[in-house]
This record gives structure tokens, sequence and C-alpha cells, in this order.
């Protein structure tokens, strides 16, 4: 499968597409649109996401790590000056848009390709509580009452099926779910679970 994407800067229009897949796409034809050539790409970034080839989300993983860094170095350095709210409002400003934006889609991944993140949002949680450097987070996160990443992913999850359920997703997402029933004819008790 491929995906095309338009880029546009400065009113020149830049055509791209991408193949996903585990394996390196090899063409030995050029792909044109309206006669013009359009380029392969291993990774885009598309509404604020980088998404890869692979689908492994290391890109934009990355990508979110570089900017929670800068946020460690601001926390840091006004935490002595500030109260701990507003501390806790630095973070919802500067980190938590970052952790939550598409998490539904990239945080899904196995949990190894977001591990670098996980570690940052540690550091963060650790430096608010004005805790030294190896100590145990879950109960600083309790103490902020602020979400771990795996948290936001099942929270952004279940949202999400509950919206399906309740059919208050847009009609493009009717449908694509099937229930065990649907997929096997036999009786279980997980009868009415959404086959995974």
């Amino acid at each position: 499968t491929w995906f095309r994407v338009n880029k546009l800067s400065l009113n020149v229009s830049k055509t791209h597409y991408m193949v996903f897949g585990s394996k390196k796409y090899e063409s030995n034809q050029d792909i044109q649109i309206d006669g013009q050539i359009i380029d392969c790409v291993d990774k885009v970034k598309f509404l604020g996401v980088i998404i890869d080839n692979k689908l492994n989300w290391k890109d934009h993983v990355e990508y979110t790590c570089k900017k929670l860094a800068k946020s460690v170095g601001i926390i840091t350095k006004v935490r002595m000056h500030v109260s701990k709210k507003s501390m806790i409002n630095l973070y919802y400003s500067f980190c938590y848009p970052y952790l939550t934006y598409c998490n539904i889609v990239w945080a899904s991944t196995y949990p190894n390709a977001f591990k670098s993140l996980v570690v940052i949002q540690k550091r963060i949680i650790r430096i608010l509580n004005f805790a030294e450097s190896r100590a145990h987070t879950a109960p600083l996160f309790k103490l902020l009452n602020i979400l771990d990443i795996r948290c936001i992913n099942h929270f952004q999850m279940g949202t999400f099926m509950h919206k399906y359920v309740n059919n208050n997703l847009p009609s493009i997402f009717n449908e694509k779910l099937n229930c065990n029933t649907d997929v096997h004819m036999y009786s279980t008790r997980q009868d009415s679970y959404f086959h995974v």
C-alpha cells in the first residue's frame, strides 16, 4: 500500500508517497501524478504526527522527547521561584499536550518504542516533587494526580471505545469493530466482547 501526502510551502506544491511495510521498498519505475515525478519518503509529518513507513513511531517519539527535554530545563530553572501549583500548571502547559496529542495512535505500539518518553515524564514528575533522581515515581504520580503516559493511552482508548459503543463517533467508524459472535459461531463466555 502507498500513501500520498501533499506538502504546501511558499505556494510550491510538493507531493510525496510512502510505502508501508517491514521491508525497504525499491521502485524500478518512477511514479508520476499529472506528469510530475513524486518522491518516495520514509517518514512524513502529517497533522503534527510523524508517520514512518514501518509504523513503529520511533521518529515521532524522538521528536516528542526533544520537545519535552526543553520543558525539563524550564521547569528545573523555575522550580525554586514559583509555587507547586504553578509548576503543575507549567507541566500541563509545556509537557502534557505533547503526551496526549494523538496518543491513542502512536502510544498503542509496543511499550519499548516509547520507553524514552516514560523516562522523561518520570524525570519531570521527580522535579515537580523535589524528589531525588532515583525515587520511585508511582506514588509521586498519585500525589500530583497526574497520569503517566500508559494511563493516558488507556484513558484515551477507553474514551474512544465508550464513544464507539454509544455511536458518538463520526460515521466513518461505524461497523469497523466486530464482536466475537461476528467472527465465530460457537458460544463462549466472551461472546459480547469486541474481537481483538
